[in-house]
């Protein structure tokens, strides 16, 4: 996962495994401690997101041995045209990692929110 091109205010799902450096699918995050963030920002030197998912909040769940997001539309459809930058980072009591980083790029739409009459 690192780059990805999707039409401004459409849902996008996407999944991703935690390995360790063998190779091996990590387990299921279950601890009260131990958190997952999928984060975007217009730029790396932004203080605010412009939206963030988060595994304690059921933004990220679990299943197949995959974590899974979904950006909905709500997510996207008032951010302008361009492309955005994400990472996602896991904590746990013994670590923070930041597994991915990579960026959205947001494209033209034509039926946009309000014209679906």
């Amino acid at each position: 996962m690192s780059d990805l091109e999707f039409t401004r205010g459409d849902t996008k799902k996407i999944k991703f495994q935690i390995k360790d450096a063998n190779g091996n699918i990590l387990r299921q995050l279950n601890s009260a401690n131990e958190e997952i963030y999928f984060t975007v920002k217009k730029s790396r030197s932004d203080e605010q997101f412009k939206f963030q998912k988060r595994y304690s909040e059921g933004d990220i769940t679990y299943s197949d041995n995959y974590y899974h997001i979904v950006i909905q539309s709500s997510d996207t459809e008032d951010l302008a045209y361009g492309t955005y930058l994400y990472d996602i980072e896991i904590k746990t009591d013994e670590f923070t990692k930041t597994i991915a980083l990579g960026s959205i790029t947001l494209t033209d739409e034509i039926t946009h929110k309000g014209n679906e009459v």
